[in-house]
């Protein structure tokens, strides 16, 4: 039988891999996505799975798949522009990528919302689950630094 911490490394190694997370040069960035893209993932199967009793854990997977998303873009683009001298062509590219992603994700929650149905608290308890996975995993990294293991 596989153990639950060893299954979880080999799926987030895995995720780390793919290509979609591959041109990220930093481990950290890469440790945190591959962390949520897991939790997204398993919100969203377990929303499939449960919808017939329930239509939150869909909501929440749904929620976190969109935050997921717009942090992947965030980082994408600071890492690819991040060496370079901030210049106006810069603001205003970074300025219409923020609102792109903000009028995407509007639509996405409102047709989350409105024609499907999902209930509102879940969908956005699972937007801030990106920021509590950060907060999560940058005190487990302080931890490590605090406090020796026996």
């Amino acid at each position: 039988m596989i153990s639950l911490p060893r299954m979880y490394t080999g799926l987030r190694g895995g995720i780390e891999r793919c290509p979609a997370l591959s041109g990220f040069v930093s481990p950290a960035l890469r440790g945190i996505l591959s962390s949520l893209v897991i939790t997204a993932g398993a919100a969203c199967a377990a929303g499939a799975v449960l919808f017939a009793w329930s239509p939150a854990p869909l909501a929440f997977g749904a929620g976190a798949a969109i935050s997921v998303l717009n942090l992947v873009h965030i980082a994408r683009f600071v890492q690819a522009h991040m060496p370079e001298r901030f210049t106006v062509a810069l603001y205003f590219r970074l300025f219409f990528g923020f609102c792109a992603r903000l009028v995407l994700t509007g639509i996405a929650l409102y047709l989350l919302l409105v024609p499907c149905g999902l209930p509102a608290v879940p969908l956005l308890l699972g937007l801030g689950s990106t920021v509590a996975g950060i907060v999560v995993w940058s005190l487990s990294k302080m931890s490590g630094k605090f406090f020796k293991e026996a």
